[in-house]
Parts: C-alpha cells; sequence; structure tokens
C-alpha cells in the first residue's frame, strides 16, 4: 500500500467492515478495503485504509459508529 495511505480499522468480520466502507464513503471518505481473510480456512482480517488526511475524521466515524 503506499505511504499515503494509513490502515484504520481491520476485523475478522467481512460484514461489518463493509458497513465502515460504506459509513467512511457516505462521509466523502475515500476507502480501500484489503481483504486478507483466507477463503478456505477464513481466518485473517479485513483492513480498511484511508489517505493519510482523512485519518483523523476516519476514526472518529469509525468510533462513533462502534458506540
Amino acid at each position: 500500500m503506499d505511504a499515503n495511505w494509513v490502515k484504520v480499522y481491520a476485523s475478522g468480520s467481512r460484514e461489518l467492515c463493509h458497513s465502515l466502507s460504506v459509513v467512511l464513503e457516505s462521509c466523502d471518505i475515500p476507502v480501500i478495503a484489503l481483504d486478507k481473510k483466507d477463503s478456505f480456512y477464513l481466518f485473517g482480517e479485513v483492513e480498511l485504509w484511508v489517505p493519510r488526511e482523512f485519518s483523523i475524521p476516519a476514526l472518529q466515524r469509525i468510533n462513533e459508529s462502534l458506540s
């Protein structure tokens, strides 16, 4: 991943990461979901990455959504 992007969240739940990425996109925050979950053994995580300049607002939105 480019050095200008930072990981703001990771979870084993694809559904949760998808929901959070929808929240971020609705706030005009660019987001990339990087699925590192193994499809056969079902271990690993899905990571959400945003451009560095959006990291603080993204973390705030994620925390609000998880509260």
